[in-house]
């Protein structure tokens, strides 16, 4: 379901999965969107721990990872290459977001309650193919540039949930765009900015808020 009441800041939607059967079954769920990437576009999230798949399977903090050494891969546009990260908290049971933060101020952001606690972020990277791929899923040569944020039930898009016979799995979903400061969003300091944006994000939204909304 989706819901856009005429005084609300956020589009709301609402997801509910059925195991109609006697049995337990596997599921998977991913969101997605793509997210214009200006070439200074920065992810910010509320988790900062992450499984990368670059190369192998690594547990890395933001905003580094291994496989790309001294890049700040929290903006996508400085990727080498193609790569994906999936972040990684002990939620229990919190809400989470992950948002997109442009130059002027402006930010894109999602934020979901459990079960789709997950979050991801990949880039196709501005290399000579990655440029292409983007070209060409989009609206031509030299334009279309982005990224994508995601969020998921399971802990990457390596793995599924078990959802138990007769079982039901439901969550609450938000996305919605904020006007902050850039220096708050865009200072060196990786947990910083993602804090200034959650503790602005939590005027609109608090965790209690998008609780209630789910129920």
């Amino acid at each position: 379901d989706f819901h856009l009441p005429d005084d609300s800041p956020y589009l709301i939607t609402h997801v509910k999965m059925f195991n109609p059967f006697d049995e337990d079954t596997t599921t998977y769920w991913w969101s997605n969107v793509a997210v214009n990437d200006t070439g200074k576009t920065r992810v910010l999230s509320s988790g900062k721990n992450v499984i990368s798949l670059v190369g192998s399977c690594d547990y890395e903090v933001l905003p580094n990872i291994d496989a790309m050494p001294g890049v700040d891969v929290t903006y996508p546009s400085r990727a080498t290459r193609s790569f994906d990260y999936f972040i990684q908290e002990n939620y229990e049971g919190e809400s989470t977001w992950e948002a997109a933060a442009y130059e002027n101020g402006l930010v894109f952001y999602e934020r979901s309650t459990a079960p789709l606690y997950y979050k991801k972020m990949f880039t196709w990277g501005k290399h000579r193919a990655g440029k292409r791929w983007q070209e060409f899923l989009s609206d031509g040569e030299g334009t279309g540039y982005y990224a994508e944020i995601q969020a998921g039930i399971a802990p990457s898009q390596m793995h599924d949930k078990i959802l138990p016979a007769k079982g039901i799995y439901e969550w609450t979903q938000v996305f919605g765009g904020l006007k902050l400061e850039p220096d708050g969003l865009f200072c060196e300091d990786f947990g910083r900015a993602c804090d200034y944006f959650g503790e602005n994000l939590g005027k609109i939204l608090t965790e209690e808020g998008i609780k209630a909304l789910n129920e």
